[in-house]
């Protein structure tokens, strides 16, 4: 499904589609009683319980569609291309101890995430409908964002510049990373109230199998204006974050895919 915001007539369905779906995507009983699915959070409510549940290549294929569901929702509210189960189930080889960085600070062999998984989503459930995702990949090299004065340019930078409005120069020498965050999306009803910060630390504390990711070694797919913008809240900086490129990572799985990837919250 593609999203052309110049389209009069896609505009109008965009607007009707973003306003079905404002509090959120319902997911339905069989979702949250799947029990392939892992519950990094729960807490019981007196309305609807809350829960953050990941779904990746070991979970049924019932939940799998589900969340290829709920990115449809998500893509078009963040005008992406869409990501094909292909690509977000096929596994991916663990680094080996030489290559991680977390090994080598903890002394002990690489714990490979979960089968080799390459991509995780964290799914923020009220009740039965989600309010928030965050897709989150495993990368290997990322590129820190820059001063961006004329005076601070140097030749060994580049200017990435999406289409919707976000503009970030960024270092052509890469710096070792080991989780990106692919998208990430709060509903319209609960921004504002720190889910996608909340989404954030759920993937940098779950996705490697008892590791947290620290933060200087996670980076953000090319981000639109407002996904850098939490880029630069959860970093408590302007500049030194990294950024890494989604489509050369899809394109190395699978060399027929192209996808734009943004954040929104």
């Amino acid at each position: 499904m593609e999203y052309i915001p110049s389209n009069k007539e896609d505009l109008a369905l965009h607007k009707d589609f973003c306003g079905i779906n404002a509090n959120g995507i319902e997911v339905g009983k069989s979702f949250l009683q799947d029990n392939t699915l892992r519950r990094v959070l729960y807490k019981r409510t007196g309305k609807d319980d809350i829960e953050v549940i990941v779904v990746d290549r070991r979970s049924s294929p019932a939940a799998q569609r589900k969340l290829s569901k709920i990115l449809e929702v998500v893509n078009v509210k963040l005008s992406a291309a869409v990501m094909s189960e292909e690509i977000l189930w096929a596994p991916q080889e663990s680094s080996n101890h030489d290559s991680n960085p977390l090994a080598k600070r903890s002394g002990r062999r690489d714990q490979p995430t979960k089968a080799g998984d390459s991509f995780k989503a964290f799914v923020h459930l009220l009740g039965e409908r989600c309010v928030s995702v965050c897709l989150a990949e495993k990368v290997s090299r990322a590129f820190p964002v820059i001063d961006v004065r004329p005076q601070a340019r140097t030749g060994d930078t580049a200017s990435f510049d999406p289409s919707n409005g976000s503009s970030l120069s960024v270092s052509t020498s890469a710096d070792i990373a080991l989780l990106g965050v692919s998208r990430i999306w709060v509903s319209k009803a609960y921004r504002r109230r720190g889910l996608a910060f909340a989404m954030l630390e759920s993937a940098r504390n779950n996705f490697f199998y008892g590791l947290q990711v620290p933060k200087n070694l996670m980076a953000f797919s090319q981000p639109t204006e407002s996904g850098g913008r939490l880029a630069k809240r959860w970093f408590e900086a302007e500049t030194g974050w990294h950024i890494y490129d989604g489509d050369a990572q899809a394109a190395r799985r699978d060399p027929s895919a192209s996808i734009s990837l943004t954040d929104d919250v």
